[in-house]
């Protein structure tokens, strides 16, 4: 398969290894938000070996 040259065709690349069940995401290392200093200083070590996810939990408002 050819490289894709621009950012539209690497995202169509992208849809159509998702849609043929072909792309595997490999997520290294899952952070809350609270700790996303830690998180951002473990990408810049240039150690990770996937994917870095930030956990967003949403408010759930003022406790009864």
């Amino acid at each position: 398969m050819p490289r894709p040259r621009s950012s539209r065709q690497f995202i169509e690349f992208l849809r159509d290894l998702v849609a043929a069940g072909d792309f595997q995401a490999v997520i290294d290392r899952t952070y809350g938000l609270g700790d996303i200093a830690d998180a951002y200083r473990f990408v810049e070590s240039e150690q990770k070996a996937g994917i870095v996810v930030v956990e967003v939990v949403p408010d759930e408002g003022p406790s009864t």
